[in-house]
């Protein structure tokens, strides 16, 4: 058994896959080893999270997890725990594996109680939440939502949660959840695999702290080409050895050896967006930062530009028109502040810059232009890179649906975006996802609600620029980033706020 925050490149697989897996194990055992396993290694888990507690409240559904959850109750019961069985109405007209399960309590003299008003233990110092499971295809209502609220009011009160594969009410592929209706674990073991909705979108609010039982699954994996995963979650935080742009420089170096990276954005009004961004990329270590505001014209951008607002705060920065920066030779990151005045620089930018980060404005033009579209893919023919750094709202434009449509699957939008515009795309949210045309997704896991202010995306796009422009692998690149970036948040101290400005000064020093 494993945590999962002190794994790296683990690998990830939907309901479909982990279902393949499931059944070649179970072949390849004698009968109910599997769910002996599986109920051993819930029991372990539940005394190291709560190794005082005495009373525990199992709550169990109709599926396969929920009879994992009662051979955990027998192995509990047997070391002197008083263990509480709850289940809902009707749940045990079910499958082999429920029926052994129920055979075994009734064996140990474990009672069955029936989810009403006297269901519900009087003292629970731990509760084990086998309700849905990765089958998690019904809403929370009726009978189902009453008992969710219930294990909820008692987690309020600080009574640690166990859930068995996914809390329930998560979708164990998504992540896509009412997070008022489902449970909120502090502890999730997930059996045989690891899902993707552990890591996206409600799956990193719902789920606490991940453990992985793999049951031996690694063998099957290994042996089996038709087995693949549908993503990979990025490096831990016990993996935090210095990306390429903070390594260490030989004495002979100069700056042409480590990238020219161009801003262009900063309309009227906007330009803290791009300083923001520029300021990022020198401090993430670009060799050289270019910094063109679009708040005037081009043509009128002479000696005055220097003077550009905020620009002496930075004066490592090159302030310069767009037009007078070497396209070809920088890696240029377009959008960040840059309003509808973007839209007089894409066409150069998409036809010309070898090495481009599209963010914010610069995607909300995109969006609305289908000749900048099929330009945009044909940089991919040409092997030119091209990232994009939606967040949810503007990953939405340029699939052309719904905010709520991305969020309610996420894996999937980021893999869409990457396919149609043939580009590496960061989806940013909670499990930012970093995509590449038809190469396997990766979640990235550090970064808080600490985020979630204005400028940190600004900050992130600079970050992604040096990236590029040092490594030359848009996948990397972004996944070093996002990394990077998450990381500091997560560091922060406790209680106290995060801006952009402070995001910068954490970065490594090179």
């Amino acid at each position: 058994m494993k945590p999962v925050d002190r794994m790296a490149r683990a690998p990830l697989f939907d309901i479909t896959t982990s279902r393949m897996i499931e059944l070649a194990l179970a072949q390849a055992s004698t009968p109910h080893t599997l769910i002996t396993s599986a109920g051993n290694s819930i029991a372990k888990l539940a005394l190291a999270i709560a190794p005082n507690a005495q009373e525990i409240w199992i709550a169990c559904g109709p599926g396969n997890n929920a009879s994992d959850a009662m051979t955990a109750a027998i192995v509990l019961h047997r070391l002197g725990k008083s263990v509480h069985v709850t289940t809902l109405h009707n749940s045990f007209a079910q499958s082999s594996y429920m029926q052994w399960a129920t055979d075994q309590l009734q064996e140990a003299n474990i009672p069955i109680h029936p989810f009403d008003a006297s269901g519900v233990p009087a003292k629970a110092d731990l509760i084990i939440d086998g309700l849905l499971g990765v089958g998690c295809n019904r809403p929370v209502i009726g009978e189902l939502a009453t008992i969710v609220t219930a294990i909820r009011r008692r987690a309020f009160t600080g009574v640690p949660v166990l859930a068995i594969d996914v809390p329930t009410g998560l979708m164990a592929d998504t992540g896509h959840a009412n997070e008022s209706t489902s449970v909120k674990a502090t502890h999730t073991l997930s059996l045989i695999t690891l899902r993707p909705g552990l890591f996206t979108a409600m799956g990193r609010e719902l789920c606490g702290k991940v453990w992985l039982e793999s049951l031996g699954a690694e063998e099957i994996v290994s042996t089996r080409n038709d087995i693949q995963p549908v993503a990979t979650l990025g490096l831990s935080n016990a993996h935090r050895g210095l990306p390429t742009a903070y390594s260490k420089r030989s004495h002979a170096s100069h700056k042409g050896q480590f990238g020219d990276v161009a801003i262009v954005g900063g309309d009227a009004g906007k330009e803290g967006a791009a300083i923001l961004a520029a300021h990022a990329a020198l401090k993430a270590g670009a060799g050289r930062v270019f910094l063109s505001f679009l708040s005037t014209t081009p043509d009128t951008r002479t000696s005055t530009q220097t003077s550009a607002p905020h620009h002496s705060v930075i004066p490592d920065l090159m302030v310069r028109p767009w037009t007078d920066i070497d396209l070809a030779g920088s890696t240029v990151v377009a959008g960040c502040g840059g309003d509808k005045a973007i839209a007089s620089a894409m066409p150069t930018l998409i036809s010309t810059c070898p090495s481009l980060v599209l963010d914010a404005d610069a995607l909300n033009v995109l969006a609305t232009n289908n000749h900048w579209q099929d330009q945009l893919r044909m940089r991919h023919a040409r092997g030119w890179s091209t990232i994009l750094t939606p967040h949810p709202k503007e990953a939405a434009r340029l699939l052309d649906c719904t905010v709520v449509a991305v969020q309610q699957d996420r894996l999937s939008a980021c893999k869409q975006l990457a396919n149609r515009y043939l580009a590496t795309v960061l989806l940013k949210g909670s499990g930012t996802i970093i995509a590449s045309p038809n190469t396997t997704p990766v979640i990235n896991q550090t970064g808080n609600g600490r985020l979630a202010v204005a400028g940190t995306g600004d900050v992130l796009a600079g970050m992604i620029g040096t990236g590029l422009a040092q490594l030359s692998h848009p996948q990397r690149a972004a996944e070093q980033a996002c990394y990077w970036h998450g990381l500091i948040a997560m560091q922060w101290p406790n209680h106290q706020s995060l801006t952009a400005s402070e995001l910068i000064d954490r970065l490594p020093g090179v």
